[in-house]
């Protein structure tokens, strides 16, 4: 399983799961090339996997996946010597994960994943001192864990997992006072989970986890949610939406696919989308991918990989689209095709996890 944790310096960081040895971090200077940077675990085999990837204050961080002794946060001012800034668990064996982070007010958040209590929130000013900000579970231990933190319109977002009544999604202008945002899962309680680090043309879109097929919502004051619907990603297959990047005009998004592989979207207007890679790479084991990082000239996506392990791929960054004229006159034809249900493959994708690999 691999998960592109962050562009730091000259580098992109990949961390890995790895249920042996511990997590892995690995980097390259040209995404070809890899080093490991940091021992197995990072000194324990318990920690199982890397995540929450994000940098803040000149310092690269990265969050760990351990159910004995609890998550553990590390950091690296040169991408190589790493050191534990918080305790084990925040001082709670039961928040086994943190997968999500975010820089806000000055401030770093970090979500945990606690199915005792439910998910918590913490943050620090100097990387080192950390204080809890929420109640647990937002006041619901079902609301397990966050697999996104998002800063929106001056307010930072909490994607919430919660898998009775549905996905809760909450914010705070200050980083201390949570208001819930949406109705629980969105009027579905299939929605468990929801997922977004997209902001295009002033409006969030948020994807979300559901048995049935993922769905993709979006808001211009995030507190009014509108449903997308039409896109040729949103099929049954697609069980997760994850959109991650916004790059030189474009939207990205992968998912998570169990049975033809994982796919890359991309989009300019959020309505009309074209399929950039085959499914799942040609290897429909590759059923979950995230469009997540770049570096240089290209964007690199991970894949969770159940068969023969997680992949890199990358694509070329896309040269700013084309300002498409604005029609001045409709028509009723029947023909009511359009390029959001293509299988296209416009460019060329050559050779995360996330919540998803472990439910």
């Amino acid at each position: 399983l691999t998960y592109t944790l962050e562009t730091y310096g000259s580098y992109i960081y990949v961390g890995t799961h790895n249920g042996i040895t511990g997590g892995e971090i690995w980097r390259s200077s040209d995404g070809s090339n890899w080093s490991q940077v940091g021992s197995d675990g990072l000194g324990d085999a318990n920690n199982t996997g890397v995540y929450a990837g994000v940098t803040f204050n000149s310092y690269l961080y990265a969050g760990t996946y351990n159910t004995t002794s609890g998550t553990e946060i590390w950091r690296a001012s040169d991408g190589v010597t790493w050191t534990q800034v918080n305790t084990d668990g925040f001082g709670d064996i039961n928040n086994i994960a943190s997968y999500a982070g975010d820089e806000f007010n000055s401030h770093l958040y970090i979500g945990t994943h606690n199915s005792t209590t439910g998910v918590e929130i913490w943050r620090t000013s100097d990387g080192t001192t950390w204080t809890q900000v929420n109640t647990d579970g937002f006041g619901d231990a079902n609301n397990s864990y966050t697999a996104s933190l998002y800063n929106f319109d001056s307010y930072l977002y909490a994607f919430v997992e919660n898998n009775n009544t549905g996905t809760e999604v909450w914010r705070t202008s200050d980083g201390i006072t949570w208001t819930q945002v949406n109705t629980d899962g969105f009027g579905d309680a299939n929605n468990e989970d929801s997922y977004s680090h997209v902001n295009l043309n002033s409006e969030m879109y948020v994807g979300t986890y559901n048995a049935n097929g993922g769905q993709f919502w979006k808001t211009s004051n995030g507190t009014t949610w509108t449903e997308i619907t039409g896109p040729g990603f949103l099929k049954a297959a697609n069980i997760e939406i994850f959109p991650t990047k916004v790059v030189n005009g474009y939207m990205y998004l992968g998912t998570t696919n169990l049975s033809e592989g994982g796919e890359v979207w991309r989009s300019t207007d959020g309505s009309t989308w074209t399929q950039d890679n085959a499914s799942g790479y040609g290897d429909e084991n590759n059923i979950i991918t995230e469009p997540y990082s770049i570096l240089g000239d290209y964007i690199y996506a991970g894949t969770y990989n159940g068969s023969t392990g997680g992949e890199i791929w990358r694509t070329e960054v896309p040269a700013s689209p084309t300002p498409t004229p604005t029609p001045t006159s409709t028509s009723d034809s029947d023909d009511t095709s359009d390029d959001s249900d293509s299988d296209s493959t416009s460019s060329s994708l050559s050779t995360l996890p996330r919540t998803g690999a472990l439910r």
